[in-house]
């Protein structure tokens, strides 16, 4: 990121960069499709403070099953549920079919916890 150029637009270079990650996010959370490929060169600071994706060559969409997936795992780590959270990637497909779970999310809190 170059903060010193968007400096120039802005005096506030890191609510700029959050807006940039929100709307990012927000369209993978509200939008069929995505833009696949965020980094800095992918992205223009315009010369209204707005921000502006370019370079739509990869692009994704989220499943139902593993947005749903997402949407726990993120729940569950705003509560510090690490049951929830071993439950979450298991849901979306991240572990073999047969885990215990409860050794998962104790697994995961050692983790988390170090």
């Amino acid at each position: 990121v170059d903060a010193e150029s968007i400096r120039t637009i802005t005096n506030d270079p890191e609510s700029l960069i959050i807006t940039a990650l929100n709307t990012w996010t927000t369209s993978v959370m509200t939008m069929p499709w995505f833009h696949a490929d965020v980094h800095s060169g992918n992205l223009l600071v315009l010369d209204d403070g707005r921000i502006g994706f370019i370079d739509f060559g990869m692009v994704g969409r989220v499943g139902e099953k593993t947005f749903n997936a997402v949407s726990e795992l993120s729940t569950a780590m705003a509560l510090g549920d690490y049951d929830g959270m071993a439950q979450a990637l298991c849901n979306m497909g991240a572990t073999d079919e047969d885990v215990d779970v409860q050794k998962f999310g104790r697994d995961i809190e050692a983790v988390m916890n170090d």
